[in-house]
């Protein structure tokens, strides 16, 4: 009896491997947006030590510790802060492999990929240290030279070192304030700072939204699934979507007016 039962629960997880559609995927997207605003908000509330450094103090150390990496020419002094910033990630009783995930992966993205061209002596003249592609003769377009002998130059390969980590510091910095703050302390820390209530009511608003639109939209396709017996025609599932977004844009009207009167009566 057991062979049979655990066959059919092979078959019904396979089933619902195939049928994960793009639609499942946003689902997923927006109820990870949610999950990720309560881990925000639990992890500010460990007992670590920068959850208990006033959150003004973490604004200014943010905006002098990004300054102060921009300014910075030094590959050791940038690695011994990203080593720095560990260190705080540790004490203040963070996921350290969540943390080292996501900087990474913004490093790579939006530094490695981006600047790993720049390592070549196509745009950075330099020592060459390896080889890549060796032409009859170089070539000239206008201002700009193709060598004849084409490879990854010293140079090159500072200037990617300094970028990455930079940013490694600039977004591990960032991701730990952000991760020992409360989104309210965070909002208070910049009135405090002189920052104009105008942008930081903007800030706020749109963060409770975003919240407020990724909760909707779950809501709406689980709603969907719970009276769905049998799966979906593609033509099926566009039309869905599409009458999906028009409530989505009538209750985000609906609720921008209600909050527009609710500031208008107390005198905002």
């Amino acid at each position: 009896m057991e062979q049979p039962v655990r066959s059919l629960r092979i078959a019904m997880d396979k089933q619902k491997k195939i049928r994960l559609t793009s639609i499942d995927r946003g689902l997923k997207l927006a109820a990870r947006v949610i999950s990720q605003t309560q881990a925000q908000w639990e992890s500010s509330q460990q007992n670590g030590v920068l959850q208990h450094v006033p959150a003004f103090i973490k604004i200014i150390f943010l905006m002098v510790w990004i300054v102060a990496v921009s300014f910075t020419h030094n590959i050791l002094h940038l690695s011994i802060g990203v080593c720095f910033l560990f260190g705080l990630c540790l004490i203040s009783k963070l996921d350290w492999k969540d943390w080292t995930k996501k900087v990474f992966l913004m490093t790579f993205l939006f530094g490695f990929l981006v600047a790993l061209p720049a390592t070549t002596n196509v745009f950075v003249d330099g020592k060459l240290l390896w080889t890549i592609a060796t032409l009859n003769q170089s070539y000239h377009w206008g201002p700009y030279t193709i060598p004849a002998k084409i490879g990854i130059t010293g140079q090159g390969l500072t200037m990617l070192a300094l970028l990455c980590l930079r940013i490694m510091n600039s977004v591990g910095v960032t991701l730990i304030v952000l991760s020992t703050t409360a989104f309210w302390k965070i909002t208070q820390a910049l009135r405090t700072l002189k920052v104009p209530a105008f942008f930081v009511e903007i800030l706020f608003l749109t963060y409770k939204m975003i919240v407020i639109f990724a909760r909707t939209v779950e809501d709406m396709h689980l709603a969907k699934k719970s009276r769905q017996c049998s799966s979906e025609t593609f033509a099926g599932s566009q039309t869905w979507v599409a009458q999906g977004l028009g409530v989505l844009f009538k209750k985000t009207e609906r609720r921008m007016q209600e909050m527009q009167k609710a500031m208008e009566a107390r005198g905002v």
